[in-house]
């Protein structure tokens, strides 16, 4: 099934669970992709993969990584599969060591963010802690949110970037 970028956006809406984040699992599933967390080397990270013969596509990642590497992996992959489904599916598979030019890999990783971090439960949660786009963002509340979200500290930050909040440097350690 070949979906949009709304309609993906959507779907994570949709599938944003009781914990307040968004079901990456899940939302592959309602799109028919199953997803496997393998044993691999650690240079692995994720890859979307199509069968031909099953006419089905498969996301593996690497069951070695954080929790939160291992989603957004997931959430890269559905990018892909939304932005690159032709082209998967004539090269059977797609990775960062396969797949596109490094814009390509730049706006399957935006999209992932977006997937995560819907704009609008984003904004409703600014608005919850009582923060608006004017006020700097402080590393504690990127904290905060890294943890509601399940994501990195770095896509918590990038994210709220795009959604031009301001968020000064922050040293990641």
């Amino acid at each position: 099934m070949k979906v949009s970028r709304n309609d993906i956006i959507n779907l994570a809406k949709s599938s944003y669970n009781h914990t307040g984040n968004v079901d990456v699992v899940s939302l592959a599933s309602q799109l028919g992709i199953e997803v496997y967390a393998v044993e691999e080397s650690d240079d692995f990270v994720a890859q979307i993969k199509y069968s031909k013969k099953n006419d089905q596509f498969y996301i593996l990642v690497n069951k070695n990584h954080p929790h939160t590497r291992q989603r957004f992996s997931i959430a890269h992959e559905l990018a892909h599969y939304v932005r690159d489904h032709d082209k998967i599916k004539a090269k059977g598979a797609m990775n960062r060591q396969n797949g596109g030019d490094a814009n390509e890999e730049h706006q399957a990783d935006k999209l992932a963010a977006e997937i995560l971090m819907p704009d609008e439960i984003v904004r409703d949660y600014m608005n919850q802690m009582d923060v608006d786009s004017t006020q700097v963002i402080k590393h504690g509340l990127i904290a905060k949110l890294s943890e509601k979200f399940k994501v990195s500290k770095l896509v918590a930050t990038l994210r709220l970037r795009h959604l031009k909040y301001y968020v000064p440097y922050i040293e990641f350690a």
